[in-house]
């Protein structure tokens, strides 16, 4: 509490900052991306985009982390590219997401992704499409990318 006394501004007990304190910025800030897929069903690249499909991450984007997860195991490949690429079909990266082997896609299980792009210096300046591209033929399999990212805007 404080009050003027003479032209003085005088405070009695404890004083409080007037700066703005450190505050905590919303999480809306980071965005979460959900690409489910089935191993027949898979987007190619060039596909015309819809982004509410096919999983679009903004020109410039951060990804901060990625999971694949496992709901029904996959079986018959070798292994899935998890990688970006641009609207015309040209590749920003093949693996850039993740390289998963068939021994790891086993039903009911959550892969942390490790690629060049996961945590690292951002997908470039166009948006990225995300690809899960088959190597080998799958009969069986379903799961979905969960990809976390910070969108390069201005605005805060």
């Amino acid at each position: 509490m404080s009050e003027i006394l003479g032209g003085s501004r005088t405070s009695f007990g404890r004083r409080v900052a007037e700066k703005k304190a450190a505050h905590v910025v919303p999480s809306s800030l980071v965005k979460t991306m959900v690409v489910p897929f089935h191993f027949d069903d898979l987007a190619v690249p060039g596909d015309a985009l819809d982004d509410a499909t096919y999983g679009l991450l903004p020109a410039n984007a951060q990804i901060i982390t990625s999971y694949l997860y496992v709901a029904e195991a996959f079986v018959g490949g070798t292994d899935y590219d998890i990688g970006l690429y641009e609207a015309d079909g040209t590749v920003i990266t093949t693996v850039g997401i993740d390289n998963v082997l068939v021994a790891a896609l086993t039903a009911n299980t959550w892969i942390p992704n490790n690629g060049s792009l996961v945590n690292g210096s951002g997908i470039g300046p166009n948006a990225g499409q995300v690809i899960i591209a088959p190597n080998g033929v799958f009969t069986s399999g379903r799961g979905k990318i969960v990809i976390e990212y910070l969108e390069a805007t201005l605005s805060s």
